[in-house]
């Protein structure tokens, strides 16, 4: 059973790793010092390498709990075994809660990728990064092969578009009472579905599915 001090160190260092996001994203890892984040938090420099060793070892921990985050979610979705265009549809609502519960990471794994590819933890961000990619690929050949989405379409372009898109909605996108993070989830759901469906063809047309 955790101890208070336990449970307090645990909390504390949550409150380092929320703090440090906020930071990284705000200011990049090159502008962000530890002493920064100390003050942020209200504690001494020195008391924050009681939980963590470097804002390095802290960018590691944000990106592999966010990629670890949305691998989750996805395989969540993946193993109810839903209609293709359901099982996107799902993929894309997930990826947009767990963006506008944490919009700060999707950026700082964009900003710092060149130094992401340093980290000791490399490995691991790859292979969690590498799951997710496998998660949505199959996920949109299985929509091709049952004709759902058309022929056409190249699933890795496709994947990239789609996590692109919805990554950057950290940046901007702030629910409101008139347009909610529902309201968003519906419109690109449609958005990117109707980018993959195949067009109704002119009436009298023989054309197959382009």
């Amino acid at each position: 059973m955790p101890t208070n001090a336990t449970v307090n160190a645990e909390q504390r260092k949550q409150q380092v790793l929320h703090t440090a996001t906020t930071l990284f994203a705000e200011n990049g890892l090159a502008g962000t010092s530890m002493r920064m984040i100390a003050s942020s938090i209200g504690v001494l420099p020195s008391s924050l390498y009681q939980y963590v060793p470097s804002k390095e070892s802290l960018l590691e921990e944000i990106v592999i709990g966010h990629l670890r985050a949305m691998n989750t979610e996805f395989h969540r979705v993946v193993d109810r075994s839903l209609p293709p265009e359901l099982e996107l549809g799902e993929l894309i609502r997930r990826s947009l809660t767990l963006i506008d519960e944490d919009p700060h990471s999707p950026q700082i794994c964009r900003n710092e990728e060149s130094t992401i590819r340093q980290l000791d933890g490399h490995q691991q961000i790859r292979s969690l990064a590498a799951s997710n990619h496998r998660l949505w690929i199959a996920s949109l050949e299985r929509g091709i092969s049952e004709g759902v989405y058309r022929r056409s379409i190249a699933p890795n372009v496709a994947y990239e578009l789609i996590k692109d898109g919805l990554w950057l909605t950290g940046r901007w996108f702030r629910p409101t009472a008139e347009y909610t993070l529902a309201d968003l989830s519906v419109e690109c759901v449609e958005f990117y579905l109707n980018a993959l469906m195949p067009k109704p063809s002119p009436i009298g047309s023989t054309a197959g599915n382009p």
